[in-house]
């Protein structure tokens, strides 16, 4: 199961979840062995998004590269919404979808995997809309691999209102593995092998990047935190929670949620400075701010910790600059080979990034607030309670 949501203003005790076998399955916590498959995803279904207006409908996004809807009341769950082209028209999988909180139709989203942009869509052009009926996985039985060419109903497909991204971590070639709105209607975007950037979409430009986590082997949440999400938060593959703040970019905290990989990040909806986290390991935790003395790591283990990511992270820019060393020669005779090294890095700029600092100037010279480094760990939560 990667993900797990409570429809609790439909029924309290009713679940959707959705997995790597692809099922989107409806539960109930009262009749544990009465769960239903609303639909399915051709590979891996990754993320879920609950409307904040229909209490009854969500969608789901999956390694197809569709985006599906589904509403609890209807009997054809599934319905198509979106297949996530590429600017070459190429299907590529969906890591991530989440409805946009202030729009208050409740039919805006933004969704973003395989390539490097945020693409933003309204369901009133969704495929089932234009076509009728148009079920995806529960219904059409489509079958499409992630990265096969459009097909004869593409034609359906909805065109983006908005298409969004960091110039940056363009240049890098990296993909996004996670979104996140804030109350502000403001984006986060986690980047894999880069950083964590916020987008505006007013503007379409990015206002601040959280730099220190490393974002590589899995795919790692990200989220708002706070009353005001005046935090952001993200795990790591060195197993820490990593909290910024949202307006400086500062790095306030590190917890250890995982001995292994923290992948996600979850704030509590009404109780703004509690936390859920979990990775690798069996179990779930629960944060709250409630230590009675700071948990922020000493500076020495910080700078130890963020040197070893920053070094990761700079493997990656390293074998960019090889790749594209080993390919400019052919690219005189066999100018097909362009697409190859298409949103690469020069190798002058993978140099620079990957000689960049060791770390050390991503930790705050502000002192932390007890909200920020009050943290206590408080176990006790069972990964199979769901509340993860």
């Amino acid at each position: 199961v990667f993900q797990a949501q409570q429809m609790h203003r439909w029924c309290e005790d009713s679940v959707v979840s959705c997995a790597a076998d692809g099922n989107v399955q409806l539960h109930s916590w009262l009749r544990p062995h009465s769960s239903i498959v609303l639909g399915f995803h051709t590979g891996r279904a990754h993320k879920l998004s609950l409307s904040p207006v229909d209490p009854c409908t969500f969608l789901s996004c999956g390694e197809d590269g569709k985006v599906l809807f589904f509403d609890v009341r209807d009997t054809q769950n599934g319905k198509l919404a979106v297949k996530f082209l590429n600017d070459r028209k190429r299907r590529v999988q969906i890591n991530a979808v989440a409805h946009d909180p202030t729009d208050s139709s409740g039919n805006r989203f933004a969704v973003a995997g395989g390539d490097k942009k945020v693409r933003i869509y309204d369901l009133r052009t969704a495929s089932f809309a234009n076509s009728g009926n148009g079920t995806g996985g529960g219904g059409g039985g489509e079958g499409a691999a992630p990265h096969e060419s459009h097909t004869r109903d593409d034609h359906n497909n909805p065109d983006p209102l908005q298409v969004l991204w960091d110039e940056e971590a363009i240049e890098l070639g990296s993909h996004i593995t996670s979104l996140a709105y804030s109350s502000q209607g403001e984006l986060l975007v986690n980047y894999s092998e880069d950083n964590v950037f916020l987008l505006d979409p007013a503007t379409g430009k990015s206002k601040q990047q959280y730099k220190g986590h490393c974002n590589r082997e899995t795919v790692k949440g990200v989220a708002f935190f706070g009353p005001n999400d005046d935090f952001v938060v993200s795990g790591s593959d060195c197993g820490h929670v990593f909290i910024w703040s949202k307006g400086t970019g500062d790095l306030l905290q590190m917890l250890r949620g995982d001995e292994d990989i923290c992948n996600c990040i979850t704030p509590h909806p009404h109780l703004c400075t509690t936390l859920a986290t979990s990775g690798l390991e069996h179990d779930c935790k629960v944060w709250q701010s409630t230590a009675s003395e700071s948990t922020v790591p000493d500076e020495e283990y910080m700078r130890h910790q963020l040197a070893d990511n920053a070094s990761s992270q700079s493997a990656v820019a390293r074998a960019y600059t090889w790749m594209r060393a080993m390919t400019v020669d052919m690219l005189i005779d066999q100018p097909s080979l362009r697409q190859f090294v298409d949103g690469m890095a020069t190798s002058e700029e993978a140099e620079l990034w990957a000689s960049s600092d060791d770390g050390s100037s991503f930790l705050s010279t502000s002192s932390s607030s007890a909200t920020e480094d009050g943290f206590s760990d408080d176990d006790g939560v069972d990964q199979d309670s769901g509340a993860s």
